[in-house]
């Protein structure tokens, strides 16, 4: 079976407010309520450290809510 994507967004990872990364995700099936997990691996020296993900930086696609698409988590690193 073939599986045909429909669209993609992007993902951006910020570390301490420094852009470190941005992944594509291409969403075959879309559906009320959606979990994931990512893995991004990013060197960290001891201390805290403020983690940011922005999902559809770009707002390229339509949402009912476009205020829903940052997290924002600090963790420290012994």
């Amino acid at each position: 079976m073939k599986v045909i994507p429909c669209f993609s967004y992007e993902v951006d990872w910020y570390v301490d407010g420094e852009k470190v990364g941005t992944n594509e995700i291409w969403y075959v099936e879309l559906s009320q309520i959606e979990k994931w997990n990512w893995f991004f691996e990013y060197p960290l020296s001891p201390g805290s450290h403020e983690l940011k993900v922005i999902l559809d930086p770009s707002n390229n696609i339509e949402e009912s809510n476009e205020s829903n698409n940052v997290i924002t988590s600090t963790v420290e690193v012994e």
